[in-house]
Order: C-alpha cells, then structure tokens, then sequence
C-alpha cells in the first residue's frame, strides 16, 4: 500500500543511509500498513516469531527427506542430536525430571525409560541436562560428542548391560535364532565360568571367591542359560558342628551353606564343608564346583559315587628313622570324582613331617563316640590299640598294633585311627581298615595306608599302603604266627597236651577227640568232616561296598554247595552274583551264574542272610573250577562276607 509525501525522506539500514525517496512499499504477509488518522501517522506491523510449521519451509512440506541408510562411510558433517534426545537420557541419568518415555524411532535413540522423582535436580534445557550428565565441553551444547562413555552407559537400561536380542535382525530369520539359542543352551551345563573357589574363612566359616556362571532360567533340563556374576562373599557361616554341608550358588545370585544339596539347574554346588568341635573350631571343606559340560558332569558323578576320594599316585608313608616313630607322606595326586587335587604339593609340605606338621590321634566307634586328641601328636603310640568299648588298652608283649593313616586331600589334614589289631605280625598284615569312621573320616578322608608297630619298638615293622595292599582279609596268615592257639578254646585244634601214647579201644562209637589222633585201624568216618566252607570278603574301605566284580577263586577240589550265608557291617541291603567257569576257560561271565534267580541277598536294614534251599542253584564244583564274585546292588553296606557252605565230593 503505498503512501505518498510530497518531500523526500533519508532510508537507513542499521545507522546507514540507504536512499532518499518520497515512497515506501511494505511488502509481505507478515507485513500490514494502516493510516492512523486520529494520530496523523501511518502504522506498519511485522510480525514476530517464525513461521507456525517449520514443514513449510521445505518441498512437499518437509516430505524431502533424505535417507542415509547404505552409504558408506562417515558423515562429512557433524551428526547433532535433539533437544528431546538429550533430556530423555538425562531422565535416565537422573539429571532433570519429567521428560517423556520416547518410543523406539530416529528421535528416541537412547531408547529410555524416563521417571518423575522429585528428588532429583531439575534441569530444564538440553544444555543443563547435558552437562548434568557429565558431557564433555565444546562451543555447541547438542554436540554428539560432548557424551564421555560412561555418561553414554547410564542413558541404557541396567546401565549398559541391556543385552541385544537378534531375534527380527534383518538377514537373520526368526528360526535361525531360535536354534542357536537351542544349540547353546541344550548341550551346556550350568557351570561356573570363573572363580568360585572354596576357602577357610574366619572361625566356624568358609568363603567363596568372586564367580563368573551360566545358570538356568528354571529347573528344566534344557532352560535358557542365564550369564550371572557375584563378587567375593566372605565368612558365610556354617551351622552345627559336626554336620555335613553343601555350599550353593543360587540363582539370586547367592551363596547359601545348607545341608541340601544343590539342583544343578537354577543352582550350582561349590563343595561341601564342616566344622568340629575342637578347641579352637577347626574347618574343613573340599571344592567341587561344575566347571564341565552335562555329559563331563555325569561322568564326575559317576566317578564321585563309585570311587569317592582316589588316590592317583604318590602319598607314600614313609618312616623318619632315628627309632623316633615319626612318618612322612609325599605329595601326590588324589581324585575326588575327576577333580584333581594335589596334596602336600605346596609350602609348607612336600613332603609332610609329623614332627614339623602334626596329626590328629583318633579311636572309638559310633556306639561309644570318638575322641580326638588336640591335633599336636608327632609320633605313632608303641604301647596302646582300641579296645572296641570306647577305650585305649595296652598292646600285649610281643604283639602288634595297626595305625590306619588318612588324609584330607584338600586341607591337608592328617589323622591316624587306632586299630584293634593286638595280635601276632601275620595276624597283623591281615588286618582290615575301621568299618566305623566319624565324619571327618567318613565323608572327607582318604586312607593311605597303615603303620604296625610292635610293643614298646622304636620303629616301625611294616607299613602297608593302599596302593600295593588289597586290603580284604581273604589271604590266610601263618598258622604258627597265630595268638591264642595255646588256649583250649578251639575245638578244630588239638593240643600237644591231649595226645596220648596208646590208642583207645572200640573208637568208633567215640566221640572226636584227641585221644583218637594215633589210631590208625578206626572208622575215619567217625572222626572226619567233609564238610568246609569257601568264602570272601567285600570291602569298600569304609565307604558303601560298590557295584561290579569284586574277586575271583581257583577251587582245587570238588565240592557240592549245600548253602550260603551273608554277614554284613553297617545294616542295608545287598545283592551277589556267583559265577563258574573251569580254569582253562577262565574268566567267567554273567552267563556262567550258579544261582539262577536267587543270588544271596540280604534286604534292606538287615545285616545277614543264610539260605540253604539254594533254588534253581548250580550245586556242583569240579575240581580246577574257578568262582567269580559280582555285586549287582548294594545299599548302605560298607562290608560284607559271604561264606558257601561245601561238602567235599
């Protein structure tokens, strides 16, 4: 609208003159001119602000947008992120409040959870929460590189541990995930990673080391495996003394001392431990952690239940000397299930010395309790053995006692039981391992040998280890190295005293005695037995007797079997197969059993058995016929002797 003045006015532009012109043109839609005749003036408007759609400005109303998806390399220009980017990660930083949850699209890259607290500080520009988060400075606030990496891993969920699923990724289908997930998570076990380790901790506990795991998501066999971790957890407590626990990973993550054991899914059993009643409270433990595979784990087991502590190699007891009753043991290699461990392999051993390292003197049963001594001894006793009523009696002159060495392959610690052996060496040589242990023994003691001594001796006759000696009391000692036979208490003997000079008349209506020893004419019917017994003993060195073969027999003679009996240490059950093969094709298999469907058993809780009726039983023996004894079950029973009955044919 143009507006006319008849003289010419001077134009500037910011204090520099433009142009002296008698007309002004307002050009514009934001632009108005309106005469003000009351005033006697002209009003120009502009309008303030910028237009209301920024859309506008651009073609197609901001539609030209221009996708950089594919091209390679990096931007040539600096890549800015918006304000509402930046205070919604703020919210996730805790730096400002009352942002608003963005769904996942270009303008929501962090992709956050905003919340309201009230408690926060507030910030109310993208610049303030910027540096709220702890931005690295520049000239321009919104700057993508102003973010340090740790401000970077706040404005994620669980502070950068948010794991990416690739599940709908282009270029990998929904089933090629899904079975890489299932070829993951069917053969791995739940295992532990890293660390995990047992160790002592203050008095009454243990500790565990900081753990890396793989745990499942729930108790089935084939559950997602979940990655957990837990720092060091110190002096977890253990409960009652003298009490088996097991040392569990749960899935809180956790770890718990119970007396149950863990269900290797959701949870992971680190070991076991336990603490006794000594002065001051001693600990013991063993780890055992899964670090295998579910097939490897099973074998563990497997080796676990069958052979419980093994000795590998090494370990030999050896005799100081000096006539001071003092003993060594070497390290060596010991396997609880497949797990190796090395006792006495590491300062202050290798090997152990009683003097310099002490031991634990133990003697007792469970019926009369166990005593320990305080765990100072050094040298092994010459004068004393177990009575078997719960004290220590004295060794009788010329006889000989058995001193059972164990160890604790993980902590160890060392310990010597007395044995009940008071008798002659051969008698000695024979002796058995204590069937009745206490816990320390039972559940974490490995026997290496045994120490026989003689009465008031400065050093050892024979030390007997686990690993050249089968101890199974089937061998037959020296008859003339037996005690007792100068007694008249055993009538399958005849003593020098009773024999006579002359013969006695009409002796075959006599009764078997002495008196008949030199009569060469009388009814030998009337003075013999054909009747014997061919037996064995099963032992499983005081743990539970196993499965599988447990010895073999040549029988020289024939014999026909007429019955069988069991006598068996603790109660349980327990059930044995007899097989028969002649020498020339021996060894004989399950094929060749004598006892068709009823192998000598003795049923649960029972501790003996004897059957003389022998249904379906191959009966006769053959002369040069070999025996084969198979434990085919066995519960509880630690030992166990079976005794055939035979009359010779």
């Amino acid at each position: 609208m143009p507006i006319y003045n008849p003289l010419p006015f001077d134009i500037y532009e910011e204090g520099v003159l433009v142009k002296s012109r008698t007309k002004l043109n307002f050009v514009g839609d934001e632009v108005t001119a309106e005469d003000d005749e009351d005033n006697a003036r002209v009003n120009v408007t502009i309008a303030s602000g910028v237009p209301d759609d920024h859309a506008e400005l651009h073609e197609d109303d901001g539609a030209d947008e221009i996708d950089v998806g594919g091209l390679a390399g990096l931007l040539a220009d600096d890549q800015h992120v918006l304000d509402d980017e930046v205070l919604a990660a703020a919210v996730q930083a805790g730096a400002i409040t009352n942002a608003v949850t963005k769904a996942p699209t270009h303008d929501a890259v962090f992709d956050v959870k905003a919340t309201a607290d009230a408690a926060q500080p507030a910030a109310t520009d993208a610049a303030a929460a910027v540096t709220a988060m702890g931005a690295k400075a520049d000239d321009n606030p919104l700057h993508h590189d102003r973010y340090t990496l740790e401000a970077h891993k706040v404005s994620h969920q669980d502070e950068g541990t948010d794991e990416i699923s690739i599940a709908g990724l282009e270029g990998v289908s929904e089933s090629l995930a899904s079975t890489i997930l299932q070829m993951i998570d069917g053969p791995l076990s739940p295992m532990i990673l890293t660390g995990g380790v047992v160790t002592e901790g203050t008095v009454g506990t243990v500790s565990v080391s900081e753990l890396t795991a793989l745990l499942r998501s729930d108790t089935g066999a084939t559950d997602p495996l979940t990655y957990v971790t837990l720092a060091a957890q110190a002096n977890k407590a253990i409960g009652s003394a003298d009490t088996k626990y097991y040392i569990v990973l749960t899935d809180t993550p956790a770890i718990v001392v119970r007396t149950t054991k863990a269900n290797d899914t959701t949870e992971i059993g680190l070991g076991i431990c336990m603490k006794d009643t000594s002065d001051p409270v001693k600990v013991h433990y063993q780890s055992s952690g899964m670090r295998l595979q579910n097939g490897v784990a099973k074998l563990h087991k497997r080796a676990a239940s069958l052979r419980v502590n093994e000795l590998a190699s090494g370990c030999a007891i050896a005799d100081v000397g000096g006539d001071s009753r003092q003993f060594t043991v070497d390290k060596g290699v010991v396997y609880h299930g497949i797990n190796r461990l090395t006792p006495f392999a590491d300062v202050p051993y290798n090997p152990f010395n009683s003097n310099d390292d002490k031991f634990t003197y133990i003697y007792g049963d469970t019926d009369n309790g166990f005593t320990f001594s305080d765990g100072t001894d050094t040298v092994i006793n010459n004068t004393q053995y177990y009575d078997g009523a719960g004290s220590l009696a004295t060794v009788g002159v010329t006889l000989y006692a058995c001193h059972w060495v164990y160890i604790h392959s993980d902590d160890n610690d060392v310990y010597v039981m007395y044995g009940e052996t008071n008798a002659k060496l051969a008698a000695a040589e024979q002796a058995q391992p204590p069937a009745d242990l206490p816990i320390e023994l039972a559940e974490f003691g490995l026997l290496l040998g045994c120490i026989i001594i003689k009465r008031d001796a400065t050093s050892f006759a024979v030390i007997q280890m686990v690993s050249d000696t089968f101890f199974t009391g089937t061998a037959v000692a020296d008859h003339g190295e037996l005690s007792g036979l100068t007694e008249d208490d055993h009538p399958q003997y005849v003593l020098v005293t009773d024999l006579e000079d002359t013969p006695t008349e009409d002796e075959a209506n006599k009764a078997t005695t002495s008196e008949y020893i030199f009569d060469h004419n009388a009814d030998g019917s009337a003075h013999q037995s054909n009747v014997g017994a061919i037996g064995i003993i099963i032992d499983g060195g005081g743990v539970a007797v196993s499965t599988g073969i447990k010895g073999s027999l040549y029988i020289p003679a024939a014999y026909t079997i007429t019955a069988v009996t069991l006598l068996a240490a603790p109660a349980g059950a327990i059930v044995i197969d007899i097989w028969k093969q002649a020498y020339a094709d021996y060894p004989p298999e399950n094929a060749q059993s004598i006892t068709a469907s009823a192998p000598p058993t003795i049923t649960a809780t029972a501790d003996k058995s004897q059957d003389t009726t022998l249904s379906g039983w191959t009966t006769a023996i053959a002369a040069g016929d070999t025996l084969r004894f198979n434990v085919d079950s066995v519960d509880t029973i630690e030992r166990c002797t079976l005794i055939l009955t035979v009359t010779k044919t």
